[in-house]
């Protein structure tokens, strides 16, 4: 499965299932195969996931390994919550139905073509199975986590790669007007090629257009990662600098991860002693430490650090970056 394919929302047969569900209790059997299959998706293994509940996964159709998701909210309303508030109901139900065509129109944008040389790891389908929404990913068995212990050994030339590689991914996204919203090491993952080993991109459940952002109360991410316009968006802290939130907000975060990665320490860079709390560091004007990530490429880790300025139109855009990692580095897979 290579293109990504709409789900149904409000499919006749989940109120189906709930009437006969209500009408005649289940055998044991029943519940048991309802509660390892979600449409043709038969679930395996629980995995970790964060806040969401994740599982590999067979696809019945084609016997093909996935990757699926499960999210804690938002919830398609039942019939009984109709009968009880006909308005109310119509009302989630529609919010249900944007949350979809949001989260179907962001993959499509990512999957019509050849994105970021392979880096980005690209959600299949996403539908609602009864009251919940799901996603389902390709399941990749060679990927390992993006750490500092893993790299400790690596030469200079293959961590500028993996930098690139994960810049690459992504400027397709930024191309495309999209913000990630939620880059993090758990995010960035490495996969082994012929020219050493590649850094891919994972889970764009948080992504926005650059200038359509989601509420305050909507936009997700990982508070250790916020960028200081990001904390002002979500009325954390007021500042009397115009923050604009946009792509230049996944610069902030992806600087980190890549100093927590890729420096000696294995942290986040320091703020007036201590690794946290990084956006409020760069809106009280800390000066911060930033480690040699050992590249070799002083260029690159100076715009790395500059990333981190309050101001976001002050940071290095991605050309920029990808410019200071140099030539002649082999071909990213």
């Amino acid at each position: 499965m290579s293109d990504f394919v709409e789900g149904q929302i409000g499919h006749p047969e989940v109120h189906t299932e709930r009437k006969i569900a209500r009408e005649i209790p289940p055998r044991e059997e029943t519940r048991e195969k309802r509660r390892i299959n979600v449409g043709p998706y038969k679930l395996e293994n629980r995995i970790d996931g964060g806040k969401a509940e994740c599982w590999m996964c067979t696809d019945t159709r084609d016997g093909s390994k996935r990757f699926i998701k499960k999210f804690p909210s938002p919830k398609m309303p039942s019939e009984e919550e109709r009968a009880l508030d006909r308005v109310a109901y119509e009302f989630q139900v529609s919010q249900c139905n944007s949350f979809l065509e949001h989260h179907q129109s962001i993959a499509r944008d990512i999957t019509s073509e050849h994105v970021g040389n392979g880096s980005l790891v690209r959600p299949l389908e996403a539908f609602w199975h009864n009251s919940s929404f799901f996603k389902i990913y390709p399941f990749i068995s060679d990927l390992t986590p993006l750490d500092a212990t893993t790299l400790r050994s690596w030469e200079p030339k293959h961590r500028v790669l993996a930098i690139r590689s994960i810049l690459l991914a992504l400027r397709e996204l930024h191309n495309k007007k999209i913000v990630h919203a939620d880059i993090k090491k758990a995010n960035i993952h490495l996969i082994k090629v012929p020219s050493g080993s590649v850094a891919r991109l994972i889970d764009f459940d948080d992504c926005y257009r650059a200038d359509a952002p989601p509420p305050p109360t909507v936009l997700g991410g990982t508070e250790d990662y916020y960028s200081p316009e990001v904390l002002v968006y979500k009325g954390f802290v007021s500042s009397p600098y115009v923050l604009k939130l946009g792509t230049h907000s996944d610069l902030f975060s992806l600087s980190l991860a890549i100093h927590e990665a890729f420096s000696p320490s294995g942290k986040k860079p320091r703020w007036s002693y201590t690794e946290t709390d990084a956006g409020m560091h760069a809106l009280a004007g800390d000066e911060v430490e930033y480690e040699s990530l050992g590249t070799a490429k002083p260029l690159l880790e100076y715009r790395l650090k500059r990333c981190l300025k309050l101001i976001p139109t002050e940071r290095p855009n991605i050309s920029e970056l990808l410019s200071a990692c140099g030539t002649n580095l082999g071909r990213v897979a």
